[in-house]
């Protein structure tokens, strides 16, 4: 039976460490695919659109409610 030794800083101890050095042995384009890195990216453009939209709208609204009154 091989005994490991562990000590502060050593992958084992820390899981996140080691997933880390796994991902630098990875190249990066198999660490994650374009698709997903892309439809992330739509979406956030997505979403910045929405909300300039929206608050277009909003502006208007407001200045002919101000105006009737």
């Amino acid at each position: 039976m091989r005994v490991m030794l562990l000590w502060p800083g050593s992958p084992e101890c820390y899981p996140t460490v080691a997933r880390a050095a796994a991902m630098l042995t990875i190249s990066p384009c198999c660490r994650r695919s374009a698709g997903r890195r892309n439809a992330r990216r739509a979406a956030v453009a997505h979403a910045g659109r929405r909300h300039a939209r929206r608050a277009a709208l909003a502006v208007p609204a407001t200045a002919t409610l101000a105006v009737t009154l």
